[in-house]
């Protein structure tokens, strides 16, 4: 059921497929702390996660979007909120997540660059 690999070869080196991979494990550990600190993963993801009301403008200056049991985020209108299309990418809230996509993005990233 987990697609470990595929059966078409790739014709080039996958370095951009190579070069996110290496990005979205660069953010998980040095921004993210590897999600051993439950706080600065939870401010993190309030922080550079995308909610579409902050970049719309259409939620209401502190409002509350709940994250998990533990932990809420307030919307603000923080500079940074334009950038959180291209951040948000790059989160992950445990190892599994970011396992899981990093496997999923390996087997099917290398033959969309190769095309």
């Amino acid at each position: 059921m987990i697609p470990l690999s595929d059966d078409k070869p790739t014709l080039r080196p996958p370095y951009a497929t190579v070069g996110i991979l290496v990005a979205m494990f660069a953010v998980w550990v040095l921004v993210q702390g590897a999600g051993f600190n439950e706080h600065d993963l939870a401010a993190t993801v309030c922080n550079l996660g995308m909610v579409p009301g902050e970049l719309t403008g259409s939620a209401a200056l502190g409002t509350t979007v709940q994250i998990s049991n533990a932990w809420v985020c307030a919307v603000d209108h923080d500079a940074i909120n334009w950038l959180t299309p291209v951040t948000a990418m790059f989160l992950h809230g445990s190892w599994g997540h970011i396992l899981g996509n990093a496997l999923f993005f390996w087997v099917f990233a290398r033959n969309v660059e190769d095309v």
